[in-house]
């Protein structure tokens, strides 16, 4: 992630020691680090981001340039992060694990499949990582999904 700022801004300077604490908490990750840069001074960099006001976050991924939609608190900046470097979507084992998956949601999206090797499977997962904004579940034991769902290669939109 990169923090294009700039020293005179308030709200840079507001943001800073929560980013630092948010570089600190994720310094273990090998996968993730944090940078930031002064926009007025690196304006060419400025530019070729598209940054337009400060501060601007730009998270990249996979040659993908994503623009940062969370919070700005420490806590809040690495939850963002942990949601877009982590799973697409979490495997469920256990019926109790669905139901609370599903109570604690307002919309709850969930994929059942035979096998998490299937193809339609590897296409929700793929979906899943392109919509980091919602917390998807993945079924791949029919015997979790209560009864009244039948097909176990279909997937569910549903809300609690």
């Amino acid at each position: 992630m990169l923090n294009s700022d700039a020293p005179w801004c308030g709200h840079c300077k507001a943001l800073a020691p929560e980013y630092a604490k948010a570089a600190g908490k994720l310094a273990s990750n090998d996968q993730v680090r944090l940078g930031k840069v002064d926009a007025t001074e690196e304006s060419e960099l400025a530019e070729e981001n598209s940054v337009r006001g400060y501060p601007t976050l730009k998270f990249y991924r996979n040659g993908k340039v994503i623009d940062y939609s969370g919070g700005r608190t420490a806590d809040e900046i690495v939850n963002w992060i942990e949601k877009k470097t982590g799973p697409a979507a979490r495997t469920i084992t256990a019926q109790d694990d669905l139901d609370a998956f599903l109570k604690e949601k307002d919309v709850a999206v969930v994929g059942v499949f035979d096998v998490s090797l299937e193809l339609n499977c590897i296409h929700f997962l793929s979906s899943c990582s392109t919509n980091p904004s919602r917390t998807m579940m993945v079924v791949t034991a029919c015997k979790v999904v209560k009864s009244e769902i039948a097909d176990c290669q279909s997937q569910i939109f549903t809300s609690p």
